[in-house]
């Protein structure tokens, strides 16, 4: 058996580690937008569900997905309506998870679609719908796990982030491309590398250093395409690794343009990495006795990049609104709680000053407004006093 045809039998620790930050951002996302007034209905596609239970009996993303549904509507005395998607193109795999469902205690409490479509029909044919009849009190979120990368097409996953206003989290083998993206763009490569050369071809120019350079690393091919993954810097886009073994890496990118969906990416790698908010790797057989110290000293790193940046954004503006320092803290892939921490301090040594814009006096000692709510209508400035 191959180990590509293994992985979709057989669920490893990889598999567990790409369905534990699913099911961590869905959980808060969605948790998130059914307590918002302003929405009607939530709907979740997972476009290539695979066979729910594997072979070794763990649960995929169908079914985590669904748990996570399930918990959310029994708390809640109303709700947006939530349907569930599963589509994949092998019928044997949506009859077990249909065939599954059918066997639980408790019915689900959301409604649940199954589709057999080809995954590259079906992106085409919910982006054409969906750019004409998008409406924000309707949220889509794409849960995107093709096996290998030639089914998703660059443009049709541009325009369903920034025409259709989706939320997609897409996971690719990172490695088998960062190993082969030179040699497809060989005059000698042979034609099962066109894909690649394509894919590439569609964000980067023949400059480029993802395209051109020898001494590019997996974490650098990582980078390069979060940054690509936001189409010029017209949606958010991050990442989280996913390491399988020594030399082989995958990677979960999203891209939205909802703010808020994009913190609660950076709250799940942060809940699911704590030292570095960037992703899963494995852990050594035998542990360090310097271990503990060493997460010291990379949290004091942590805090130490966190404060420059934020002295540089506030000593080059002077001042800056309560939401431009929460989006900026954000898009630095830090969090509002990490950045009270800094600011606090800063506000401690007389640096900086917080006001309220509707009275004009001093918010209270340690508060700055950075969340979702306050962004939406800023109501304070900090400002640097030095």
């Amino acid at each position: 058996m191959s180990k590509a045809k293994a992985a979709q039998d057989y669920q490893y620790a990889h598999s567990i580690a790409k369905v534990h930050f699913y099911e961590t951002f869905l959980n808060k996302y969605l948790r998130m937008l059914l307590s918002m007034p302003n929405i009607n209905e939530v709907h979740i596609y997972d476009v290539f569900c695979g066979r729910g239970i594997y072979a070794n009996g763990h649960k995929g993303s169908a079914l985590h997905s669904l748990d996570v549904i399930n918990t959310i509507l029994r708390e809640k005395i109303k709700a947006p309506k939530v349907t569930l998607h599963l589509n994949d193109i092998n019928k044997e795999h949506t009859g077990t998870i249909q065939e599954h469902i059918s066997k639980l205690s408790k019915a689900p409490l959301c409604h649940v679609v199954y589709s057999n479509i080809d995954a590259q029909e079906w992106l085409l044919s919910h982006r054409d719908t969906w750019r004409y009849t998008h409406n924000y009190r309707n949220r889509n979120i794409l849960f995107l796990d093709p096996y290998g990368y030639k089914q998703i097409d660059p443009q049709v996953l541009s325009d369903l982030v920034l025409d259709c206003h989706a939320d997609v989290l897409l996971f690719l083998p990172i490695s088998f491309m960062y190993r082969f993206t030179q040699y497809a763009f060989n005059e000698d490569a042979n034609n099962g590398a066109k894909p690649l050369r394509a894919f590439i071809e569609s964000f980067f120019d023949e400059h480029h250093p993802i395209r051109t350079s020898s001494d590019l690393n997996v974490r650098q091919y990582i980078d390069y395409l979060t940054e690509a993954f936001s189409f010029g810097n017209q949606c958010y886009s991050s990442s989280y690794h996913i390491e399988r073994d020594k030399h082989n890496y995958f990677s979960l990118f999203y891209m939205s343009k909802s703010l808020m969906g994009f913190e609660k990416i950076i709250e799940a790698k942060w809940d699911l990495d704590e030292e570095n908010g960037c992703g899963f790797t494995l852990q050594p057989e035998m542990g360090s006795i310097f271990e503990e110290q060493w997460k010291i000293e990379r949290r004091k790193e942590m805090y130490y990049k966190l404060h420059l940046l934020l002295v540089n954004l506030l000593s080059n503006a002077k001042k800056a609104t309560n939401a431009i320092v929460y989006q900026y803290i954000l898009r630095n892939e830090y969090l509002p709680r990490h950045a009270k921490i800094i600011l606090t301090e800063m506000q401690k040594r007389g640096e900086i000053d917080c006001f309220r814009t509707d009275t004009g006096a001093l918010a209270p000692q340690g508060t700055f407004y950075l969340n979702y709510r306050y962004y939406a209508k800023p109501c304070a400035i900090i400002a640097y006093n030095k």
